[in-house]
C-alpha cells in the first residue's frame, strides 16, 4: 500500500517495511551558487502580510522584530549555509508556541538551544508537534542531517490565535478567501529559491491535503505530493504508536529523497 493511502483515522498498524538508510540525495544545486539560506532569508523578509483580517483573529508576525531577523539569520547560516537543493515539508501555519514565536517552524524556544545550539532570550513553552518532528529528526540523523535534506515551512506562513488558541486559516471562510491568493504568490516566490519541484510533503491528512492538493492541480507546484499525518494528531490520538509514526516520517522522508532523485 502507498504511504498516502493509508486513512489515519483508522486503528490499523501503522508499521512500513523496514528501508536501508540510503543517505544518497542528489544535492543538483540551483541557479545561483548563492546559498539557499540567503535566499529564504531575503524571502522571509519581504513577505507580504494582509492587514484585512476578520477582527476576532489575531496575527502572529515575529519575522517583524530585529532580534528574531537575527535568530532566523543564524538558524539558515547554520544549516543552510550551501547551494543545495531541499525538499519542501509543509504544515498549516506557524503555531504560537513553535513558528509563531521563534519565526522558525515547529521550533519552540527549548528547542532553540537544545537541538540547535542557537543562543537567545526568548520565553515559552514547549510545541506539541515541535516535539514529534524533532524527534523524528533525531530518528533521521540529527538537525544536521535531516535539514541538509528537507526544509519545514507553511502552506500560509503567517500565524493566527483566536481566544488564545491556534487558528487555522481554513476555518474561517474569510480567512480561507484572503489566504489563497497569498498561498498562490509565495509558494511561486518560495519555491525560486533552490526547492525540489518533483515532491514536496504535506503535514495534514485531513483538510490541509484538501487544500493542498486542490492548489497544487491548479497551479502544478509539485510533480507530486506525499502526505502524512499532521504531529499533533499524532501526539493528541496516536501517542501509543508513536514510534511507528517516527518510522513513517523517516521512511517518507527517504522516499521523497529518492523521488527528488529521478530524472524527468
Amino acid at each position: 500500500k502507498r504511504l498516502r493511502d493509508i486513512d489515519p483515522s483508522c486503528d490499523e498498524d501503522v508499521a512500513l517495511p523496514v528501508v536501508s538508510k540510503k543517505e544518497k540525495f542528489d544535492t543538483e544545486t540551483s541557479s545561483s551558487d548563492e546559498h539557499i539560506g540567503t535566499k529564504i532569508f531575503r524571502y522571509q523578509m519581504n513577505l507580504d502580510f494582509p492587514t484585512d483580517l476578520p477582527s476576532n483573529v489575531q496575527v502572529m508576525t515575529p519575522l517583524k522584530e530585529p532580534h528574531i531577523q537575527t535568530l532566523v539569520g543564524s538558524f539558515l547560516e547554520k544549516f543552510y549555509g550551501d547551494s543545495n537543493r531541499r525538499i519542501l515539508v509543509m504544515g498549516i501555519n506557524p503555531g504560537r508556541n513553535g513558528g509563531g514565536t521563534t519565526g522558525i517552524s515547529f521550533t519552540d524556544p527549548p528547542t532553540l538551544t537544545e537541538k540547535l545550539g542557537l543562543s537567545h532570550n526568548l520565553t515559552g513553552k514547549r510545541e506539541l508537534s515541535g516535539q514529534f518532528i524533532y524527534r523524528a529528526i533525531d530518528e533521521f540523523g540529527g538537525p544536521k542531517a535531516g535539514f541538509s535534506v528537507i526544509y519545514f515551512n507553511s502552506m500560509w506562513e503567517i500565524g493566527f490565535t483566536k481566544d488564545g488558541k491556534n487558528y487555522n486559516f481554513y476555518d474561517d471562510p474569510k480567512l480561507r478567501e484572503i489566504a489563497q491568493p497569498f498561498i498562490v504568490s509565495s509558494m511561486n516566490e518560495l519555491l525560486k529559491n533552490g526547492f525540489s519541484r518533483k515532491v514536496a510533503i504535506v503535514l495534514g491528512s485531513g483538510k490541509l491535503k484538501t487544500e493542498m492538493l486542490k492548489l497544487n492541480r491548479e497551479y502544478a507546484f509539485f510533480e507530486e505530493l506525499l502526505v502524512l499525518e499532521h504531529p499533533r494528531f499524532i501526539m493528541q490520538y496516536r501517542r501509543k504508536k508513536l514510534e511507528e509514526y517516527i518510522d513513517k516520517y523517516v521512511f517518507t522522508w527517504r522516499r521523497a529523497m529518492d523521488l527528488a532523485d529521478k530524472k524527468s
